[in-house]
């Protein structure tokens, strides 16, 4: 994952992610357009997720035996 300042941290795209199906959630009449925006974010809050979890199962000494 890029390191720079600039870039947005996971956790960061998980909670604005969150804040934009919240607001999907809540709309009581959805659009065409709003259903296919529900859809994609809930797709890539998926992916989000996914990655977030590879993080917190990664072993702690893991770099350390790549390296060896």
């Amino acid at each position: 994952m890029n390191k720079k300042e600039d870039m947005i941290s996971l956790k960061g795209r998980i909670q604005f992610v969150q804040k934009k199906l919240d607001y999907f959630s809540s709309l009581h009449e959805m659009t065409f357009a709003d259903r296919i925006m529900q859809d994609n974010m809930e797709t890539y809050m998926s992916d989000l997720q996914a990655e977030q979890r590879a993080i917190d199962n990664r072993h702690p000494l893991q770099d350390f035996m790549e390296l060896r």
